[in-house]
């Protein structure tokens, strides 16, 4: 699996809640309006509520959960977990753009150097 870059969520982090919500939508999430299902999202005012979906980074798990994201204009304020407790660092799972194995419906395929065409 391929995969772009996850987007890191915490305070001061330079994104606001128009990306987030465009984001989301790419990841797969949809609009709900409690936000309670995993992969749900929800926009009151200047706050996103996030079901997120737990995901391994190479540097370790990911937990799914409920965050609350609250935004000044543009940044990230606060981020905090379903009891309240600021959390640090929250990335959510980052975009999957290929793949190398087409047994698994992946879309690119494994040749060998002497099936390659030379320009």
């Amino acid at each position: 699996m391929v995969y772009g870059r996850p987007l890191e969520l915490y305070a001061g982090a330079p994104v606001g809640p128009r990306a987030l919500g465009a984001e989301l939508e790419t990841l797969g999430y949809r609009a709900a309006g409690g936000g309670g299902q995993r992969r749900h999202y929800s926009v009151s005012g200047s706050t996103v509520s996030i079901a997120t979906r737990g995901f391994r980074f190479w540097d370790g798990e990911e937990p799914a959960r409920r965050l609350r994201v609250a935004f000044a204009a543009t940044r990230v304020q606060t981020v905090r977990d379903e009891q309240g407790a600021e959390v640090a660092l929250a990335r959510l799972e980052p975009v999957h753009i290929g793949g190398i194995y087409p047994a698994h419906n992946e879309d690119r395929i494994l040749v060998r150097v002497s099936d390659v065409p030379r320009c």
